[in-house]
Parts: C-alpha cells; sequence; structure tokens
C-alpha cells in the first residue's frame, strides 16, 4: 500500500471529510459508501483505513470538522467586553449556522446508528474536545456558573439536539427556541 507524507496526508484528510459532507448532504450516511468517498478523495478503498477507523468515524469527525468551521466564525463576532446577552445572541448565531446545513437538521434519524458503531475511546475523545470548546466559550465570556459546571455543558449539548428537531417542528421553532437560550442563559450564569 502506498505510503503518504504528511502534507498528503493532511490534504486527502480534508478531501474525505469534504467528500463526506457533500455525500451526506446528497445520499444520506446509510447511501454513502466508503467506495465513492475514496474515489472523490483520489485514494483506494484500502487506503481510506489509513485514515480513519471507519466510515462512522468519518461522518463524526465531518460533524466536528463543520462545528469548528461554525465556530471560528462565530468566535470572531465575541464582542471585545461580553455580557451574557452576548452569550446568548452568540449561542444563537451558532444554532442558526447549523440550521443551514440540511444534512445537520437530518442527521438524527443516523446519528443513533452511527454513536452505536463508533469505538468507546473515539467518543470519550470527541466528548473531552465538545466540552473543552464548551468550556472555552463560556470562559471567553467570562461567565460564571450558577449550577454544575457538567450540568451546563449537558444542556448545551441538549440544544444542539433540538436544532436537529427544527423540521420537526417546523415555522414554529425559532421564536421558542430563542426563548429557551435567553430563559437558559439568564438562569444558567451569574
Amino acid at each position: 500500500m502506498k505510503s503518504f507524507g504528511e502534507e498528503e496526508r493532511e490534504l486527502i484528510k480534508s478531501k474525505l471529510l469534504e467528500s463526506c459532507e457533500k455525500c451526506w448532504s446528497k445520499y444520506g450516511y446509510k447511501r454513502t459508501t466508503i467506495r465513492e468517498l475514496c474515489d472523490m478523495s483520489g485514494i483506494s478503498t484500502g487506503a481510506f483505513y489509513l485514515f480513519f477507523q471507519s466510515k462512522e468515524v468519518l461522518f463524526f469527525e465531518t460533524v466536528q470538522s463543520v462545528g469548528d468551521r461554525i465556530g471560528a466564525l462565530v468566535y470572531k463576532k465575541i464582542p471585545q467586553h461580553p455580557t451574557k446577552r452576548d452569550f446568548a445572541k452568540t449561542l444563537k448565531t451558532l444554532f442558526k449556522e447549523f440550521e443551514k446545513i440540511e444534512w445537520y437538521l437530518s442527521v438524527e434519524d443516523e446519528m443513533a446508528l452511527i454513536i452505536r458503531k463508533l469505538p468507546t475511546d473515539f467518543m470519550a475523545k470527541t466528548s473531552k474536545k465538545d466540552i473543552s470548546d464548551l468550556s472555552d466559550l463560556i470562559e471567553k465570556f467570562g461567565l460564571v456558573p450558577r449550577i454544575d459546571f457538567a450540568e451546563v455543558i449537558t444542556i448545551l449539548q441538549l440544544l444542539s439536539f433540538l436544532v436537529m428537531q427544527k423540521k420537526m417542528i417546523g415555522e414554529a421553532f425559532q421564536k421558542p427556541f430563542s426563548f429557551i437560550i435567553d430563559t437558559l442563559v439568564e438562569n444558567m450564569f451569574d
């Protein structure tokens, strides 16, 4: 099997993540094949496993990659002296960006299947990263939780699951969701 240099590995991994996002959007998780992802990325199916343990790991890392991209955009908009209200506004902006991604809104049906197939250590590592990212965001705003920090993290994670329900709820989603964020932020932090 061909070995890849570090720069080439990064390029191929980026192509696989990009291909996954395109295929997921077009076909969904179940109908996206490793062969198609590899063809789009210019590698063999055997080489795929040098980059990802499984299709599920690639899909989950794609979600993480999109989250990182959206997070970077949102971070740029944080005011110099942010307030609790700014934090609520930032959360709304963050979730609005996710709402624009059609495949993210459809992921709820497939996520349980994907998670069941992920290695346990992968989920632990991913959870640590999510907690770290949320902690950094809270710290950037200088917020002090009124409740246990683990509960704050869980509440923020639950909000992301609510976004996945937007299609089911329909047009009535936005105003109540905004209210929930405002109320939670007001009550969770000093």
